[in-house]
């Protein structure tokens, strides 16, 4: 066998420069074709999480965190975009886990099953080569479905941010007529 690091420290003749210099670039290719693309039968294990309650937050948060496993191994690094009725998400990723997240406004935001399709570098191509000329769009490569109840107002009938100033002005008045009393005195 051929080192590679042999052919670029010795001269050669040019039959052997020329097989060297095709050896370097199958090595190259094929380490693009493999870090593009996930396997046929990848595992996925997820799970997701969505705004509750419209009290504590401004808009609805949807999270599905997730890994993958091809072959019985853990997939890392693998450079991920998720699209979620139309609009493409990306993905965060740290090792062998994987995140994407998106936020809505509560009332675009309504009860159901959010489907994520999830596409890789060479299926992300596709999809979007396929957007731009109209043509049927690729299914991704794995999806998560997230359960989604919608953002309730929970238990309390009035924004907190009124409680707050109401309670405020009740000490404000509570204050001033303490103080009157005090000076009158």
């Amino acid at each position: 066998l051929l080192h590679l690091t042999t052919c670029r420290f010795r001269v050669y003749s040019g039959t052997m420069k020329t097989f060297c210099a095709v050896l370097v670039v199958l090595a190259a290719l094929c380490a693009t074709a493999q870090a593009g693309s996930l396997c046929k039968d990848v595992k996925v294990s997820s799970k997701s999480f969505s705004t509750s309650e419209m009290v504590t937050s401004t808009s609805t948060v949807f999270v599905a965190q997730f890994s993958l496993e091809c072959g019985g191994k853990a997939v890392q690094g693998a450079n991920l975009q998720g699209v979620v009725n139309g609009n493409v998400v990306n993905v965060a990723t740290a090792g062998a886990d994987y995140e994407a997240s998106w936020t809505g406004a509560h009332h675009t935001a309504p009860s159901g099953t959010y489907k994520v399709d999830f596409y890789d570098e060479d299926a992300f191509a596709a999809y979007t080569a396929a957007q731009r000329s109209g043509d049927a769009l690729p299914a991704g490569v794995f999806s998560i479905s997230i359960a989604h109840s919608a953002a309730s107002a929970g238990q309390l009938w009035v924004q907190t941010s009124f409680l707050a100033i109401v309670s405020l002005l009740g000490a404000f008045l509570f204050a001033q007529s303490f103080k009157s009393k005090i000076v009158d005195a």
